[in-house]
C-alpha cells in the first residue's frame, strides 16, 4: 500500500508539501515545480506559502472564479510586488512601483477565468489580460516582475500587508467566489 501511495504522490507531485529549497532531492520528486494549485476552499481567501519563485522565467496566473457578483471589488491573486484585483467590476493588475494595467471590459458577474501572462524582455515586462480567453488589455511594465521565493507567499482573495497602490486597504477581500488560482512557470525560457 505505502508504494502504490508513494508512486501516485510522485506521479502528482503533492508530497512533501514543503519548499523544493529545502528538501531533501532524494524524498522529493521535484524541487522546482513549474505548476501550482491554490485553492481556496470553504474560506473566502487561500495562500501557498512555500512558492519556488520564477527566478525570471514567464509565468501565467490563472484565476477560476465560481461566482463574482454584480459589481466585484477585491483582490484575485497577490504578492508583494502587484496585486490583482477587481474594483468596481473592472479588472487591474498593478504593481508596486505605481504601474497599472486596466482591463478593457468588465468582470463577469458569474463564473469566469481571468488570465495574466508575463513575459520577462531586458529589462521591463510584458503583461498581457484575459477574460474568458478574450484579450482585455496589454502592457510594457517598465521593470520585471519577477515573483519572489519563500517568503513571499502568493495569496488567493485578499493581501495582507501593504498594498501595492492607494486604490484599496488591505486586506481587500475579494467580494465572490474564487474556487482556485494557478501558477504556470515556462521553462523554456531563462
Amino acid at each position: 500500500m505505502l508504494k502504490a501511495f508513494d508512486k501516485e504522490a510522485r506521479k502528482h507531485n503533492v508530497y512533501p508539501l514543503k519548499s523544493g529549497k529545502n528538501a531533501d532531492s532524494k524524498n522529493y520528486p521535484n524541487s522546482k515545480r513549474t505548476h501550482y494549485d491554490i485553492y481556496t476552499g470553504a474560506r473566502t481567501y487561500g495562500e501557498y506559502p512555500f512558492f519556488d519563485g520564477v527566478e525570471g522565467r514567464p509565468y501565467t496566473l490563472t484565476v477560476y472564479i465560481d461566482e463574482a457578483g454584480t459589481c466585484p471589488d477585491g483582490i484575485l491573486v497577490s504578492q508583494k510586488q502587484f496585486a490583482l484585483y477587481a474594483r468596481k467590476g473592472k479588472l487591474i493588475y498593478a504593481t508596486n512601483n505605481g504601474e497599472k494595467l486596466l482591463a478593457s471590459s468588465d468582470l463577469p458577474s458569474g463564473r469566469s477565468v481571468v488570465k495574466v501572462i508575463v513575459e520577462h524582455k531586458k529589462k521591463h515586462t510584458v503583461v498581457n489580460l484575459f477574460i474568458n480567453d478574450e484579450p482585455s488589455g496589454n502592457k510594457e511594465m517598465s521593470e520585471i516582475i519577477n515573483l519572489p521565493a519563500n517568503k513571499n507567499p502568493i495569496e488567493v482573495g485578499r493581501q495582507w500587508g501593504v498594498p501595492v497602490n492607494e486604490d484599496y486597504m488591505s486586506p481587500f477581500l475579494f467580494s465572490g467566489k474564487i474556487f482556485k488560482a494557478s501558477i504556470d512557470i515556462d521553462t523554456s525560457h531563462k
